[in-house]
């Protein structure tokens, strides 16, 4: 997913619930944006996965798994 940090009065919705206000880190597989959930109304951080053609998502979905260990 390539998002650009969007502006105040553009910001841009991931998975028809996170409300993304601009991109914090990035990774070798992922990329992390500050974001806000209008459910629980509070500013979060929400990490998403890259996905690209040549990734083994096995391996991927391990090295997640074991990041949030």
């Amino acid at each position: 997913m390539d998002l650009a940090s969007p502006s105040s009065g553009d910001q841009q919705q991931f998975a028809g619930r996170y409300q993304l206000i601009r991109k914090i880190g990035a990774g070798g597989q992922s990329e992390v944006f500050e974001a806000h959930d209008p459910l629980l109304d509070r500013r979060i951080a929400l990490k998403i996965l890259r996905l690209d053609q040549s990734a083994n998502l096995q391996a991927m979905q391990q090295r997640f798994v074991n990041e949030y260990k």
